[in-house]
């Protein structure tokens, strides 16, 4: 095979190549550079002269020369370079190759054929003496080998940093200290919750705490008493002119008086899907079908001489959707009347409602415990803070999106297969980090999985 371009040959000291120097520079014309980075240099150092490789998923990219772009002559031909870039991404590595398998003795025979029709430029052939000589991996090169092709199995995961850490068993992993970071490659054998709407929890940035996403029943129960609790003469509180008010008596099993207020603003045309409304003694049944109608809609209570929020069991905001929760150890609530400042600008960012109104907004997050295996060993790792760059989804948004709930399905359905034999379940490459909680004789080591992702998360 001759490349169409010519190849860029990289600059490398006498002292630090290995082998004849007049045979490197004698055989040049028939070498490839081929540059190396992170967990590939070390089984690039551990090769011996005359061992046979196969590269997989190696970068062939084309480049213009230094000096070339130096001498400013855009018509130099650009030159062309082999990088084989960190991780295991798609099978990516050196494989060294025993001398006795079929591609080594295809590639003798057609190295013979090449050389034996060619003697007006090769003197000799020993280039193929070099090639045919017992070079063959040792018994300890053989069991490197065997790693090296176990590491090439497709991985369903990837890595985003930390390329350059030496990969681990989790049996090594197990009988080490925290804290440390470890690159692994593991089995995902079990999975918590199974629930997957479950793995969604409210965090608190400020106080760090997490609490579960309230279920509907609950929620019911907490604004039929909010309502309850504020029901009252139905005189408006002073300062009402920042919005309008309609009222109407809802007859189920008992009378009930709903408020919605319609936030004003300076648009000269009020949409629903753009508009601010505060509603007070409302089911969650009339929370949702309003929400579905309102880009904000602000669940309030009615109390003397002003409005106020509801407890922060129940969402301060549900924004094109989204029910967003406030933090009740590190809120200051306010009264509604703040959010008039918001109608200047007409911003009305759930940020920015949330600062107003003096409110320490939760995320979503999802939190699961993966068991992880690879035959030496099993832990349980905690995959939370980094879950949405893992799944490539917002966890926020798997609340609100039948699709996205079924491709998370999907996805932990590819990474542990139901009704499948843990042997033939899927590779793992990923990072973890381990840490100590507790104290004394409560003390114990936890693992968390990060910086890695998804491979191929577009197909899922």
């Amino acid at each position: 095979t001759k490349c169409p371009h010519p190849l860029k040959d990289v600059p490398v000291e006498r002292s630090g190549l290995e082998g004849d120097a007049s045979e490197i520079t004698r055989l040049g014309p028939l070498t490839v550079d081929v540059l190396t980075y992170d967990n590939h240099t070390r089984t690039a150092k551990s090769l011996k002269l005359g061992t046979y490789l196969r590269i997989c998923n190696l970068h062939a990219k084309l480049v213009a020369g230094s000096t070339e772009m130096r001498s400013g002559c855009p018509g130099a031909a650009p030159k062309m370079e082999f990088h084989l870039h960190g991780g295991t991404a798609y099978g990516r590595g050196i494989m060294p190759l025993p001398t006795d398998c079929e591609d080594v003795r295809q590639l003798k025979r057609s190295l013979e054929s090449a050389l034996s029709s060619d003697q007006d430029s090769m003197e000799d052939l020993t280039l193929l003496d070099v090639l045919n000589s017992p070079s063959g991996p040792s018994a300890s090169e053989e069991i490197s080998a065997g790693w090296v092709e176990r590491c090439q199995q497709e991985s369903m995961t990837v890595l985003t940093a930390h390329q350059h850490i030496n990969p681990k068993s989790l049996g090594e992993v197990l009988h080490q200290t925290a804290p440390r970071k470890h690159r692994i490659r593991a089995k995902l054998v079990n999975y918590e919750p199974r629930a997957l709407h479950q793995s969604v929890k409210l965090y608190c940035p400020h106080c760090r705490s997490l609490q579960e996403v309230p279920d509907d029943d609950d929620l019911d129960t907490w604004l039929r008493d909010a309502g309850g609790a504020g029901a009252g003469s139905g005189a408006e509180p002073h300062g009402a002119g920042w919005y309008e008010t309609t009222v109407w008596e809802q007859g189920d099993q008992r009378l009930r008086q709903i408020t919605i207020r319609f936030v004003k603003t300076n648009r000269l045309r009020r949409t629903p899907e753009r508009s601010t409304i505060l509603v007070e003694g409302v089911s969650l049944n009339e929370l949702y079908q309003f929400s579905e109608t309102f880009g904000n809609v602000i669940p309030t209570a009615t109390r003397p001489d002003d409005l106020v929020l509801n407890d922060l069991s129940i969402p301060f905001l549900i924004q094109d959707g989204k029910w967003h929760y406030g933090c009740r150890r590190c809120s200051d609530p306010r009264p509604v009347s703040v959010l008039q400042s918001l109608t200047q600008d007409d911003t009305w960012e759930s940020s920015a409602i949330a600062k107003v109104l003096g409110i320490q907004q939760l995320s979503y997050v999802f939190v699961m415990k993966f068991t992880l295996d690879d035959g030496s060993g099993s832990l349980d790792a905690f995959l939370w803070d980094e879950a949405e760059t893992f799944f490539g989804i917002s966890a926020a948004d798997v609340m609100i999106s039948e699709v996205l709930q079924e491709k998370l399905t999907r996805i932990m359905n590819r990474l542990c297969p139901p009704k499948t034999s843990p042997e033939d379940y899927p590779w793992l490459e990923c990072c973890l980090k381990s840490y100590y909680v507790g104290e004394g004789l409560d003390q114990k080591t936890c693992y968390q999985v990060f910086d890695s992702t998804l491979a191929g998360l577009e197909a899922i």
